[in-house]
């Protein structure tokens, strides 16, 4: 309960980039990589210590790299899998990955951790929670958007059987948030000839 209220209370602080940077060099991140590596099945905590890095990165974006640093980013996929169906957290930590994919120097810290992996694994274990899939959605097109990065993430999408989870997810829900993601991802990946047969097959095999 302290670590949570602790957390929650650093939160309510982070309002500009002064007060981000004191959290910083007053050791917030070594707290929050100490504390979630003591408590990792805590999802109320956690959620709240990975919201914080969030926070930290909004007001902030310089803190990405004393986040790299100090190896919060494994903290953050671990998290995920630890926790594996709890919103909170899978929100939380998307919102990071989100956050560093629209920077492509940042993709690279991303692929360390096998954070690619790590996204998609929260989409497939949560196939019903369609907030959860549109991140991963605007992950992956953000990651196939970088020539570096295009085919190894279409490589990672078709073995990892993405496709199907998300079409599946088009015929349930009809969100426009979640459909404008997810079209903008499958049109990224009919691009590539191998995709677009994955998808057209898929497509051909739902009654």
């Amino acid at each position: 309960k302290m670590q949570t209220t602790a957390c929650e209370h650093l939160r309510y602080l982070v309002t500009s980039i002064k007060t981000c940077s004191t959290i910083v060099k007053l050791g917030g991140l070594k707290m929050i990589h100490i504390s979630v590596n003591q408590h990792p099945r805590k999802t109320a905590f956690v959620a709240e210590a990975i919201n914080l890095l969030l926070d930290l990165i909004s007001a902030n974006p310089s803190v990405i790299a004393s986040i790299v640093q100090e190896g919060l980013l494994d903290l953050v996929i671990e998290s995920m899998y630890s926790n594996g169906h709890n919103s909170r957290v899978q929100r939380a930590s998307l919102g990071i990955f989100r956050a560093l994919s629209y920077d492509f120097t940042k993709h690279s810290d991303i692929q360390n951790v096998k954070g690619v992996e790590g996204v998609i694994e929260s989409m497939k274990r949560n196939p019903k929670k369609f907030d959860i899939m549109k991140d991963v959605c605007l992950i992956l097109q953000n990651f196939l958007s970088n020539e570096e990065r295009r085919q190894g993430t279409i490589e990672l999408v078709t073995s990892l059987n993405v496709i199907p989870v998300v079409i599946d997810g088009m015929y349930a829900n009809q969100d426009m948030g979640f459909l404008v993601a997810a079209c903008g991802l499958l049109a990224n990946l009919a691009l590539d000839e191998d995709a677009k047969i994955a998808i057209s097959d898929y497509v051909l095999s739902i009654r």
